[in-house]
């Protein structure tokens, strides 16, 4: 069977109308017109599991971490769950999991470590190559791209 009646086979079968269900935020609408705000600074979709959780961590009373409160181990064993799913998810470690406020301030936080660490901003362009760029370097010899 050809690769393009495989991907249409599974199109079909998959249930989008379940999982479009499962995402609250695709029923929005501006100005009379359907609209779906994507991961970026404008919104997110986010699931109705994830939503029924975050509801019943702030109905339980979630705590500062590393407290001596009940609610305080209670957010650091959630932590710990949620971290571990996660690990599954991506054939990781769940140690190598971390969460942030959004991923623009992840991003910028990881930018500023990366620049700590090198001495280099790194930005990513159009281009499909990451460029670093020295900052102890003046003019256009600060430029190094690598493939």
């Amino acid at each position: 069977m050809p690769d393009a009646q495989v991907a249409s086979s599974a199109i079909a079968a998959f249930p989008m109308e379940k999982w479009r269900r499962q995402s609250p935020s695709l029923e929005r609408a501006y100005r009379g017109i359907p609209v779906a705000y994507l991961d970026g600074p404008g919104g997110c979709q986010v699931c109705r599991g994830a939503i029924d959780a975050m509801c019943e961590c702030m109905e339980q009373g979630g705590a500062n971490l590393h407290g001596q409160f009940p609610t305080s181990h209670e957010t650091e064993a959630l932590f710990d769950e949620a971290r571990s799913a996660v690990a599954d998810l991506v054939g990781g470690k769940k140690e190598e999991v971390a969460f942030g406020p959004d991923m623009t301030s992840v991003t910028f936080s990881i930018s500023r470590a990366l620049w700590r660490v090198t001495g280099s901003r790194v930005t990513r362009s159009s281009s499909p190559r990451w460029t670093t760029t020295p900052t102890s370097t003046p003019g256009w010899q600060r430029r190094v791209t690598r493939a």
